[in-house]
């Protein structure tokens, strides 16, 4: 039984029917066979689909085997070829030698012989493409580790072999002072020598990571911490070759967060509050570092003062950079501690902060947490998320929503990544626009869907938001564009709106793929280009230019989104000239019971005829809404109503 190789064949031959009779044979071995009938052809194959294994003839009209892999060893000098010859002379050979042919075979062919060439060649291309695989990915994991950890390798007796950017910003040292020294150069007088006898026996001895906190010391003197990982790398028998260290600064909470998270371990019911000086750029501006650490110091107390009524605490902790905590041991319901907090805050505004003879008006923030396994994580990432317009965070668990959400988004990336790599579960359905006077589909609105293995239909709810942070958004937008072409190719008379923002635009790429698309005759008057709102326009010239060259070039309509909403609408028409404003959802679903509604949806269509602009009513669900729209002058709709967003079926 042959077997199937996830690889990409070009058979070269100019005998028809040896090439036939050979590729029946080949075509079910390989992802994908190609054919050429002589050495021209072959070399254009080459250029234009880079087969990862070629098998060829050496005599053949046109161009020869060896002429051919003469130019395809330009381009690439190591893709495997396979040639078969029926000359039995050595100048043949000594050509193949010269080009690096990877097997020769002459003619008549042994097929065993032959086969075992081609299993070996394509099994030889797997492995090394695996190989690339893997160390593309060391690599990435690498640059990852390094660009986030303090990162250094020592040789058996502990002097340092290399160290990366972090170490040298957090030691003080160069590479070149630190190269070659052991690494008690760095070795903090304060730590005691068991600390190091029980690293070196776990790791020399047991051959076995060492986990533990260092305090180290920089060469200017000063005190760092590390949360660290020394481990033992061994060679395929077992020996140590050499130690690498993996550490994390936690140098600014380290002192007192260890204090805070002794003493809440200390209690049987801790309630943890941080409290965060959520304005303090503003000492920053005024003191430096260690004038900074004595404000600190300073505002404890003040801090102490505060929640002493309201808490039973002895001690409030500055975890540094204006963020400071208190504990007490006892659970508190929600509304209680929201109750209290409240006061506190009250309290604070009624005076400002006294320090070296300056005033400070000092806004503060709160997050709390109780009854959870990651409590100082919870409280801290409550002040990472607090919004601007709460002071206050029921921090609970927030540490699991948290890595839950990062779990989630990590899958939402893979399916990002596998859709695109798939191709064809990257999708436009089509949502019909539908003309209020006639009833009939003028155009369809393209949007964007993926499909998960599973056959689920996702929106961009679901992705887009993490597409537009990882980089794969751009990737996502060619597709859009592609589905859409092939559309407008497929049925000549159908006429769609796509979705656009201004960095799609400003992209470089998708802004040729548009104008490409425009710029075809048969699709002259047929494309709508709907303008999404995006507050991170860099060029608006360039956007403006790209609109009236697509309008002169290929008849192409300007729709904007969502009117009635966001923060510029009316800047946006004079900017972009529209022939069409798509209402807003928010405005026509409950356009039946919200006068308030009608009253704005009747002033934005005098606004249009007025200014000979067509409407489009989204979110039309009914047959009263309809009608209701119809009669205050909107001139198209899309919606439920008449149609979900749906694959176009040729």
């Amino acid at each position: 039984m042959l077997k199937k190789y996830d690889i990409s064949l070009l058979y070269v031959e100019d005998n028809k029917d040896e090439r036939e009779t050979l590729s029946k044979k080949l075509k079910p071995m390989f992802k994908e066979l190609f054919l050429a009938c002589d050495g021209e052809e072959g070399l254009e194959i080459f250029k234009e689909k880079t087969p990862d294994l070629i098998l060829t003839d050496y005599q053949m009209p046109n161009l020869n085997g060896i002429e051919m892999v003469k130019e395809i060893r330009y381009y690439d000098p190591n893709i495997p070829i396979i040639m078969f010859t029926g000359y039995t002379d050595t100048e043949p050979l000594m050509q193949a030698i010269k080009y690096n042919i990877n097997s020769y075979i002459t003619k008549p062919i042994v097929v065993e012989d032959f086969f075992a060439s081609l299993n070996k060649n394509a099994k030889a291309i797997i492995e090394k493409k695996e190989n690339n695989r893997i160390i593309h990915l060391l690599t990435q994991y690498k640059n990852t580790v390094d660009i986030s950890s303090i990162v250094s390798i020592s040789d058996l007796d502990g002097n340092i072999k290399y160290v990366n950017n972090q170490f040298e910003d957090i030691s003080g040292y160069t590479k070149d002072e630190l190269i070659g020294q052991p690494h008690n150069i760095v070795r903090h007088p304060d730590m005691q020598e068991s600390v190091f006898e029980d690293l070196w026996h776990t790791i020399k001895d047991k051959k076995q990571p060492w986990f533990g906190i260092l305090k180290n010391r920089k060469k200017d003197g000063s005190s760092y911490y590390v949360d660290s990982v020394i481990n033992p790398i061994l060679d395929n028998d077992g020996n140590i070759v050499e130690y690498i260290g993996i550490r994390r600064d936690i140098t600014k909470v380290m002192s007192p967060k260890k204090q805070l998270i002794g003493k809440m371990k200390s209690m049987s019911e801790p309630t943890l509050i941080l409290i965060k000086i959520c304005n303090y750029e503003i000492i920053k501006e005024f003191y430096h570092d260690k004038i900074r650490r004595r404000f600190e110091q300073y505002f404890t107390s003040h801090l102490l003062k505060l929640c002493e009524p309201h808490f039973d605490i002895h001690k409030v902790y500055a975890l540094s950079d204006g963020l400071f905590g208190i504990v007490e041991n006892k659970n508190y319901n929600e509304s209680e501690i929201y109750t209290k907090i409240d006061q506190i805050i009250e309290n604070s505004k009624k005076e400002n902060v006294e320090f070296q003879d300056n005033k400070f008006e000092i806004d503060l923030i709160f997050s709390f947490a109780s009854k959870s396994l990651h409590q100082f994580d919870d409280a801290l990432m409550g002040i990472e998320r607090i919004d601007s317009k709460n002071d206050i965070i029921n921090a609970c668990n927030l540490y699991e929503i948290v890595n839950k959400e990062a779990i989630e988004k990590l899958e939402t990336l893979n399916l990002i990544k596998d859709a695109l790599k798939d191709g064809d579960r990257v999708v436009s359905f089509y949502q019909p626009i539908v003309c209020n006077e006639t009833r009939e589909i003028v155009k369809y609105e393209s949007l964007i869907r993926l499909i998960t293995e599973d056959d689920k239909v996702l929106s961009p709810f679901h992705f887009m938001d993490i597409a537009k942070k990882t980089g794969y958004y751009e990737d996502l937008t060619y597709k859009v564009i592609e589905n859409a072409s092939k559309i407008l190719e497929i049925d000549k008379k159908i006429e769609i709106s796509i979705n656009l923002s201004s960095s799609d635009i400003e992209d470089t790429k998708a802004r040729l793929l548009l104008m490409d698309l425009v710029a075809n005759e048969e699709n002259a008057n047929r494309i709508t280009f709907e303008l999404l709102e995006d507050e991170e326009t860099k060029d608006l010239s360039m956007i403006t230019d790209f609109i009236s060259l697509a309008k002169e070039i290929g008849g192409v309509k300007i729709s904007i989104d969502d009117f009635g909403s966001g923060y510029s609408n009316y800047e946006r028409l004079s900017q972009f000239q529209p022939d069409f404003i798509k209402i807003d959802g928010s405005l026509i679903k409950d356009i039946l019971e919200n006068k308030y509604n009608e009253s704005v949806l009747k002033s934005l269509v005098v606004f249009a005829k007025e200014n000979n602009i067509k409407t489009i009513a989204e979110f039309v669900s009914s047959q009263e809404i309809y009608e209701r729209i119809t009669e205050l002058g909107v001139d198209y709709s899309q919606g439920y109503y008449f149609g979900k967003p749906e694959p176009i079926i040729q």
